[in-house]
């Protein structure tokens, strides 16, 4: 270690202590004890031997210069202020950054590429940016390991005729590399600023407060690597006019504002302010009226099984995810929680609702795990203005706020999956639990296969078409469970369908149709099993077209109102028997049809006390008598409450039925 080194190291690992005190005690009344955190600021300098290096050592107003450059490097200090000047651009020049100072800074101008190493430094200018590069050049700024560096700017600036954005600004790219760490307290406006991209490979960096972002990026943000902790009033990433990717790393943001946001809204069609994250550990608290945790003006991708992404958001309005364009989910784990009431712009003369994810686009959910929960007065879990496709993943969605009134034409409910669009699931495992839609589509909505489970809803699968092609589909509500209408009125036929070609779809409703069609119903395959309400004010489904079944099974069973109670419609080509009992059964007392020779063809429990029962099977043969029976046990494989096959023991015989024709009716 040559002298010059061993001086610096010495004095940074025996004044760094005393020094950060000083600071506290010393600069304006904007940067307070709190905020420096002297007493958890340690330093180990490192000897670093760094070739074409001008080393910076700072010791109050009179820092030491060592200029190794021979040529186009000139140094200047002025009240402990320090300014260099390099048109050499034929050298790869590393400018080293030691010592501290309670009121003095850096100010860079370069030709070329250079390197900037914080090798444990604590610089505090009252009246400008710390760390000011007027150079368009990239500068690679590396924190080397073992040192603790920290930069404080001035809550005001001094007048200048150049630009001066913030605690350390850049006008060229800034790539942050190392493995050491650095703090920032930005009084100002902006903690970390380039006029182009900034690019963090590396390193601790903590914004402890940042007055307006934490890191502001005209052009790029790209994250691959370190850890960062952001605190800011405003947003904790911005990227002005070009896209932010995360590919690795951690980072948590705390903001006022939008966490991360893409903000370009300019006509420049080469310029896509997407949000892409590939890898790495992100965690988002945003606060305030509005806010985004993530807010891209293009598109949002989540596409690694190495990312996870927890965003938490609160104040009126607020949103976990925002997109101008489309949302896709390939894979990898992200929570969304909020607790955002929606609210009235009377600007506007709109609501405003909160939202897990608002998708300006398309939604394309491909695999992954992800959870969505919000608490808000008339908030929604997913909103989706163009075509929503879920192909795979673990998704669970929760809305459990109630329903938002600001007046009595002007209201906003809370539900969990809406779509302006079609929306279809081909895939996945979905569980949903809302205070009122539970998926509501403007359009359609079909299934194809995965599995769909609504453990809580007022209407269940709400769209003018529904189809069901294949899936598994369980859906509990109060009021209808399955419900296609084009209109708001219910009592005509207003050309809205349901489709059953296949899957197993099981509902249950406690006050209202389990399926609700205000226009026609087909069937023609699948297994369909209806538990109704017990309110004899209803009935366990209802269509105001027809109901033809060709094929599948169908089962109902539903409350005493049997002079209103539908069954198939004449244009069905499979049987159906519609059964009507003086004397109903009871919630959890089986219900069985048996053959001559003592088979069941099904027994089937409701879930509530049955005063009728709808059962359309291609097992059904006209001509045939079947025998009627409560209770007795039947050993068939389950299916929400219906027993297919199986042996029949006991039970109480209730009369019998003989086929006659497409439907048979028969009171006992």
């Amino acid at each position: 270690m040559n002298n010059k080194h061993l001086k610096i190291a010495v004095r940074l690992f025996s004044a760094l202590f005393l020094s950060l005190s000083l600071v506290a005690c010393n600069t304006t009344d904007d940067v307070t004890d709190a905020t420096v955190d002297v007493a958890d600021i340690t330093t180990n300098t490192k000897d670093t031997t760094i070739a074409n290096a001008v080393l910076i050592d700072y010791d109050g107003t009179t820092p030491t210069i060592t200029n190794n450059i021979s040529s186009g490097v000139a140094v200047t200090v002025t009240n402990g202020d320090v300014v260099v000047k390099s048109t050499n651009n034929s050298t790869p020049i590393s400018y080293v950054i030691s010592g501290q100072s309670t009121n003095a800074s850096l100010k860079i101008y370069s030709d070329a590429d250079f390197n900037l190493v914080l090798n444990g430094t604590s610089l505090v200018n009252t009246d400008g940016p710390a760390i000011n590069i007027q150079s368009s050049k990239k500068a690679i700024v590396t924190l080397v390991g073992g040192t603790v560096n920290r930069l404080i700017d001035g809550a005001n600036y001094a007048t200048s005729t150049e630009e001066q954005k913030g605690t350390f600004f850049s006008e060229g790219s800034l790539d942050f590399t190392g493995a050491g760490s650095l703090l920032i307290y930005a009084s100002n406006k902006h903690a970390i600023v380039s006029d182009d991209n900034i690019n963090m490979l590396g390193g601790t960096i903590s914004v402890t407060q940042a007055a307006a972002d934490a890191i502001h990026a005209y052009h790029n943000f790209q994250m691959s690597g370190g850890n960062f902790t952001l605190v800011a009033t405003e947003s904790g990433v911005e990227s002005e006019a070009g896209f932010v990717s995360i590919s690795g790393g951690a980072m948590g943001i705390t903001a006022s504002s939008d966490g991360i946001t893409t903000s370009y809204t300019g006509t420049d069609t080469t310029i896509l302010p997407y949000v892409q994250i590939t890898g790495g550990t992100l965690t988002i608290n945003a606060s305030g009226e509005k806010v985004k945790a993530i807010n891209s003006n293009s598109y949002l991708s989540l596409n690694s099984s190495d990312a996870t992404v927890a965003l938490y958001t609160s104040g009126n309005g607020c949103k976990g995810i925002k997109t101008s364009g489309d949302v896709k989910l390939t894979a990898g784990k992200l929570t969304i929680l909020t607790g955002g009431a929606s609210y009235y712009n009377t600007t506007d003369k709109a609501t405003v609702q909160s939202s897990g994810i608002s998708c300006g686009g398309n939604l394309a959910i491909q695999d992954g795990t992800i959870s969505i929960s919000n608490t808000g007065v008339g908030g929604k879990g997913i909103t989706v203005d163009g075509v929503s496709t879920v192909n795979g993943g673990t998704i669970t969605l929760t809305t459990s706020g109630a329903t938002y009134t600001y007046s009595t034409t002007e209201t906003s409910e809370a539900s969990t999956f809406v779509g302006t669009g079609s929306i279809a699931i081909n895939g996945g495992y979905l569980t949903i639990s809302s205070t009122n839609d539970a998926i509501k589509s403007g359009a359609s909505i079909t299934v194809n296969g995965g599995s769909v489970y609504v453990t809580t809803s007022i209407d269940g699968l709400s769209a003018p078409k529904i189809t069901i092609n294949a899936g598994y589909i369980s859906v509990i509500s109060s009021d209808d469970s399955i419900y296609t209408s084009t209109t708001t009125d219910g009592t005509t036929n207003d050309g809205s369908l349901l489709t059953i070609t296949g899957g197993t779809v099981i509902v249950s409703s406690s006050g209202g149709e389990c399926i609700d069609s205000n226009g026609s119903i087909a069937q023609s395959g699948g297994t369909v099993i209806v538990h109704g309400t017990t309110l004899s004010t209803t009935v366990a489904f209802d269509y105001n077209g027809t109901f033809n079944i060709t094929g599948g099974v169908f089962i109902a069973g539903g409350p005493n109102n049997t002079s209103v109670a539908k069954a198939t419609s004449a244009g069905s080509t499979q049987p159906t028997v519609f059964l009507k009992f003086t004397v109903g059964y009871a919630g959890g007392n089986p219900f069985s049809l048996i053959d001559v020779a003592g088979n069941p063809l099904f027994t089937f429990i409701p879930t509530r006390a049955a005063y009728y029962f709808v059962y359309s099977s291609p097992t059904l043969k006209n001509g045939t008598t079947y025998n009627v029976f409560s209770g007795g046990e039947n050993g068939g494989t389950n299916i929400g409450g219906f027993y297919n096959g199986g042996t029949f023991n006991g039970g109480i015989s209730r009369g019998s039925v003989t086929i006659s024709g497409q439907l048979t009716t028969a009171s006992l």
